[in-house]
């Protein structure tokens, strides 16, 4: 049998923080939108790159409402059974995309000596993935802190 922690400080924080860190995401996201239209990348790469980032946005959208479903659970003592499954949940959040976005980081790297833009490419996402990378471990981080705090057995 488990038994909830009650809402305390620390996993207001840890909600907190994972939402602190999808804004980050967002926020790198925007900036490769905003920076993508001024490379002089061919149409076709452009399309490739913002589509891939278009999941990637998404998929923070998405993982923001299960943000909000785990927060409201934790908030009541006996949904332990739907935290749990949300936690799990988002162990998993974003994979998907940051494998797709990781794989065009790599595609880009392997051309960015070329002389059509790819080298401003290869910067814009290589600084943005980085950005992106460490606010899912981040996020990761919470994930399983809160995974600690929020769930452990009845004494």
């Amino acid at each position: 049998m488990e038994k909830r922690i009650g809402p305390n400080e620390e996993i207001e924080q840890l909600v907190f923080a994972l939402y602190q860190e999808l804004r980050n995401i967002q926020g790198n996201i925007n900036y490769v939108n905003k920076e993508l239209p001024a490379l002089g990348i061919s149409q076709e790469l452009r399309d490739q790159v913002g589509k891939v980032f278009e999941r990637l946005e998404a998929g923070v959208a998405l993982t923001k409402k299960e943000v909000e479903r785990l927060e409201r659970a934790l908030r009541n003592t006996a949904n332990l059974p739907e935290s749990a499954v949300l936690v799990s949940s988002l162990r998993e959040a974003l994979n998907k995309e940051t494998r797709e976005m990781s794989g065009l980081v790599f595609m880009v790297q392997s051309g960015a000596n070329s002389p059509d833009g790819l080298g401003l490419l290869n910067f814009l996402l290589a600084q943005s993935g980085a950005n992106i990378l460490n606010a899912l471990t981040r996020f990761s981080e919470s994930i399983e802190a809160l995974d600690k705090i929020a769930v452990k057995p009845a004494e």
